[in-house]
């Protein structure tokens, strides 16, 4: 099966011009190279495409802020809702956010968050899912990738998210400066699932 033919769209993509489809075409084939597995197999790997917003208000006064420490809050996005079919008569549906927080001066850090508040427990008895990725800002013939630091929610009910370090920001990066200006974030998500005892169908609605 070809790479095209893998990845689904988790909402509308807007783009400028055809020159931003064909940047960002190019940005989705070197990112995701030939990880793509069988949705069949117990450990898969959907490629989804899509975009996140974050409220411009909320995180204008996040950028604003002198004084923080380890108790600031997190800046969530929009929730993006995905489907599970477990079973051909099951759906569970659930939510992907992006999350905006500071880590150390200025530096801030994307993080992929699973949104599992209206989800029976039992319901992901079954299955872990594991999220990576990338934000993408184009401009002009400029492209910046910002690596989304990984969140994983394991069948334990356990959720753990990966080093910080590797997929910090400065206020002056373009991914931020998109944020400020409430425009969406065009994303790569790498959504992986491992599956114990259910046959396999995840997909965007």
């Amino acid at each position: 099966m070809s790479q095209a033919s893998r990845v689904r769209l988790a909402n509308e993509l807007r783009f400028r011009a055809t020159r931003e489809v064909d940047m960002f075409a190019e940005v989705l084939k070197a990112y995701l190279g030939d990880e793509c597995s069988p949705l069949g197999s117990s450990h898969s790997t959907q490629p989804i495409v899509g975009e996140w917003s974050f409220d411009a208000g909320k995180a204008l006064s996040v950028a604003q802020v002198k004084d923080r420490n380890s108790s600031w809050r997190t800046l969530r996005s929009k929730p993006v809702p995905f489907s599970w079919a477990p079973t051909a008569t099951k759906v569970i549906n659930f939510h992907v956010r992006l999350s905006l927080r500071e880590v150390s001066g200025d530096a801030f850090v994307l993080s992929w968050d699973l949104d599992t508040t209206d989800v029976l427990m039992e319901d992901f008895d079954h299955v872990d899912i594991s999220l990576s990725g990338c934000a993408v800002a184009i401009s002009d013939d400029d492209v910046e990738l910002l690596l989304i630091e990984p969140h994983t929610y394991n069948a334990a009910g356990n959720s753990s998210i990966g080093d910080c370090t590797a997929y910090t920001m400065q206020q002056e990066h373009p991914i931020f400066r998109s944020v400020l200006r409430g425009e969406p974030l065009r994303c790569i998500l790498k959504m992986r699932s491992f599956m114990s005892k259910h046959s396999e169908t995840l997909r965007s609605i």
